[in-house]
């Protein structure tokens, strides 16, 4: 990892990339689907969840399916919501 990009992830209080992870939270069940599934999630937005985290910004529509536009966003999110344990 960059000395910058572990700044940004673990050092800096950045207004944008905590507004993101919080709104993520928000929609915990379906990121842990997005950031960590196997199967990409086709973008729509009458799926509430979907709806709720484009027009909050954490996804956007990528060829068809939901993804993180920012890889910055992507990288705070899988940090931030990896589960502490493994299984």
């Amino acid at each position: 990892m960059t000395p910058t990009l572990k700044y940004f992830l673990s050092e800096r209080f950045d207004k944008n990339i905590l507004n993101v992870v919080q709104k993520a939270r928000d929609k915990k069940e379906f990121m842990i689907k997005l950031l960590f599934g196997q199967d990409p999630i086709p973008f729509t937005v009458n799926d509430p969840d979907i709806a709720y985290l484009y027009a909050n910004g954490v996804v956007d529509n990528v060829d068809g399916y939901a993804q993180m536009p920012v890889p910055l966003y992507a990288k705070a999110l899988i940090a931030a919501l990896r589960p502490l344990t493994n299984g």
